[in-house]
């Protein structure tokens, strides 16, 4: 149950991050999550997201050419004893090729470490303090910020270093993404950041934090005190040779 809630969290806390300009939607199949855009979208429509656990790499297959129409991804998640090679031959001889490999983490809020920086981490809580920050510091990486979440930066008059957003979902909480400029990286500012965040998602009643790392951040989240049980295989059709 552990697993399957982390991917609930997940499924639902990337359509929400991905839901700032236009509502992005997921809807759990049993096991198949179809995360795509909402009725009304202008412009060309998004790819859509197949997130599947507990089922075969032919039942997502199959699910896919039923229910979708144009350019999408399968993102097939697993507990860390699973079959990995048998998985990305399944998806291959299906006409598919692996992306990426990323790992999935939780938290369970209880201990926590408290990390500082300098200048402090300071948690925004209207769009209009972050709208403010992105025009005081034009060219640098700056996102919209999401009504759904908790947005946690670091700046000082000359600029801004970082950012995390934690989406609240009840009592779990998505990681919608950590950011640190790359020539700030390397001075503490993402733990202390991520370190801020989940002590505010614990006073707000948050009892999981779930996110998915890269390869470096699977390497920071346990120093915070994450831990992983599962990977995500990010897959995409071969295109076919005209």
């Amino acid at each position: 149950m552990e697993f399957e809630r982390a991917v609930r969290v997940f499924a639902l806390g990337f359509a929400r991050g991905k839901s700032r300009t236009h509502p992005y939607l997921a809807e759990d199949n049993g096991g198949l999550w179809h995360m795509r855009d909402g009725p009304g979208k202008r412009g060309s429509p998004r790819a859509e997201e197949i997130s599947v656990y507990g089922r075969s790499p032919e039942e997502a297959v199959a699910f896919v050419r039923r229910e979708v129409q144009g350019r999408h991804f399968i993102g097939h998640l697993y507990p860390e004893l699973s079959n990995f090679d048998s998985i990305r031959a399944a998806y291959k001889s299906l006409g598919y090729r692996t992306m990426l490999t990323e790992w999935l983490f939780i938290h369970d809020l209880i201990d926590i470490p408290e990390l500082q920086s300098d200048p402090p981490v300071r948690h925004l809580e209207t769009a209009e303090e972050w709208s403010s920050i992105q025009q005081r510091f034009k060219g640098r990486h700056v996102r919209k910020l999401s009504e759904h979440a908790r947005l946690f930066a670091i700046y000082d008059a000359k600029q801004d270093y970082g950012w995390v957003e934690s989406v609240p979902l009840g009592e779990d909480a998505w990681v919608a993404g950590l950011y640190v400029h790359s020539t700030d990286r390397g001075r503490g500012f993402g733990l202390a950041l991520m370190s801020q965040m989940l002590m505010k998602d614990r006073a707000c009643g948050v009892r999981q934090s779930v996110l998915l790392a890269s390869r470096a951040g699977a390497r920071l989240y346990p120093h915070l005190g994450y831990r992983q049980i599962g990977e995500l295989q990010l897959f995409a059709p071969v295109k076919e040779k005209s």
